[in-house]
């Protein structure tokens, strides 16, 4: 965790998420790196150019439904000028009641949080998200 998260390359942002959200762990295999998803099942070991949810927005929704599942409550916001952020803290007027109601939220966004593609925003707030958490525990 030397370098910022938005100083880290796609492929070094999608090895962290990989990691430190998703929990996978990285095995080496006659020279090559592979995502070992703890399924126990030897299909389920992905080569790192397959998983690239930094680029993929399909695979960046797999980010997001983890972050759900982990009791964080993601956003996704775009600023009519191409950037796209993904905050997970918000203040709502209503409390929550189990069921879909009108609700009125307020976001503050940083503006280090904005990112040129949603598929990154949504890694670098799943990692930091992740990060902080684990700091607090």
């Amino acid at each position: 965790m030397d370098k910022k998260i938005k100083e880290l390359s796609a492929y070094e942002l999608d090895e962290a998420v990989s990691v430190e959200v998703m929990g996978w762990k990285i095995v080496e295999r006659e020279g090559h790196s592979f995502y070992d998803t703890g399924t126990g099942n030897e299909n389920n070991l992905m080569l790192p150019f397959l998983w690239r949810p930094s680029l993929v927005v399909g695979q960046a929704h797999d980010i997001l439904s983890k972050m759900a599942e982990s009791g964080f409550c993601p956003a996704i916001i775009y600023d009519d000028d191409g950037h796209w952020a993904v905050p997970t803290e918000s203040v709502s007027s209503v409390a929550w009641s189990g069921t879909p109601a009108d609700l009125s939220v307020a976001y503050f966004i940083e503006e280090s949080m904005w990112c040129d593609t949603i598929a990154r925003a949504i890694c670098e707030s799943a990692l930091d998200a992740f990060r902080t958490w684990s700091l607090k525990e």
